[in-house]
């Protein structure tokens, strides 16, 4: 079973896309690169071409199988429950799509057919699942075969206060986050969900995550064990490792990440998309790569700062730096904003 669980505070933007004849998550992914997670909604019935999202032209026809309520998005990203009439009359409500059908509503299981019941569809199928609470989008494909009533039940225990049945079979769910396929899909779905994530917001909140953990002079975010030190020792010198005022083998096989100064930053590039996976700058390639250049009095939350002479880097966080300091401080905020000259914001947050 997989899935995944988004923070919607760390959310950017939530859309739901419909393309006529359908389109596979790899020719959505070329279309909106920008998009952190994608996942399958509806079923596409090849036969007689019948898509089950509700739109403009379909809400005038009968007989059509789904439920009556669904998900709409409001502004940006607030996720809301109301039926397809309520979200086809509304201003506010700029996307939508119907349950086929709805599994939950107010916390409970709650299955509505609409006008049209399906025995097909309410039997035993992979399932594509997609839910969501005051906090959270929860979106699941299940590995096994189960009942509607199962997935409904399912997404009770996830927390989800409201949830829809999405999409089931082996070759339709498609549920992505970054560049991770957890149910590989290949069919062209007419309808999907994109999730855009505030990636400056979880860029901050990762940096703060590391807060007391270890600095070891080349590391980006691996644990040193004993042999990771020798073998840095020898790439780089012992001076960057040990003297009267430190020992980093102190920091070493302690079970914890490390890192240095532009490791931790380059880490999180990664960890976000920002950069490869195999990507790695220093400070000075930092600067001038991956940041435009701002002026001290532009500075924002996540921004980065760096020496004049361009060999140490931190962020900028509420009038202070987040910074690996050195082999005796670890990774720490200070007061020294004023030791900073140069500044940049990293392109692609």
């Amino acid at each position: 079973m997989s899935n995944v669980k988004v923070r919607l505070d760390d959310v950017k933007q939530i859309d739901i896309v419909n393309v006529p004849g359908g389109i596979t998550a790899k020719e959505l992914k070329k279309l909106h690169p920008d998009a952190e997670v994608i996942s399958s909604l509806t079923m596409f019935v090849l036969k007689n071409g019948l898509n089950f999202v509700r739109v403009d032209d379909e809400n005038k026809k009968d007989g059509y199988l789904g439920g009556n309520d669904g998900i709409g998005i409001n502004n940006e990203k607030e996720l809301v429950f109301c039926t397809y009439n309520d979200a086809y009359l509304s201003n506010d409500i700029r996307d939508y799509v119907s349950g086929f059908p709805t599994l939950v509503k107010d916390g409970k299981v709650n299955i509505d057919w609409g006008n049209k019941y399906s025995s097909y569809v309410d039997g035993y199928h992979k399932r594509l699942l997609i839910g969501f609470n005051g906090h959270l989008l929860i979106i699941v494909a299940t590995n096994r075969k189960i009942s509607l009533t199962a997935a409904a039940k399912l997404m009770v225990r996830y927390g989800c206060d409201y949830a829809i049945n999405g999409d089931g079979g082996d070759w339709s769910p498609h549920l992505q986050r970054g560049n991770t396929i957890l149910r590989k899909g290949y069919r062209k779905n007419p309808t999907w969900l994109l999730v855009y994530m505030d990636k400056k917001r979880l860029f901050i909140d990762h940096m703060l995550e590391h807060i007391g953990k270890d600095y070891i002079f080349g590391t980006n975010g691996e644990i040193a064990t004993p042999s990771k030190l020798k073998q840095l020792i020898s790439w780089f010198g012992l001076s960057h490792y040990k003297n009267s005022s430190f020992d980093a083998t102190d920091s070493a096989n302690n079970n914890i990440q490390d890192f240095d100064c532009s490791g931790m930053f380059i880490y999180e590039l990664r960890r976000l998309g920002v950069i490869g996976m195999t990507s790695d700058y220093t400070a000075r390639g930092l600067f001038h790569n991956k940041c435009n250049e701002i002026e001290r009095s532009e500075l924002q939350n996540g921004d980065l700062v760096f020496y004049d002479n361009l060999k140490h880097v931190g962020a900028y966080y509420n009038g202070k730096v987040i910074e690996a300091r050195g082999t005796a401080y670890g990774v720490i905020i200070t007061d020294r904003l004023n030791e900073f000259t140069k500044f940049g914001r990293l392109k692609g947050l």
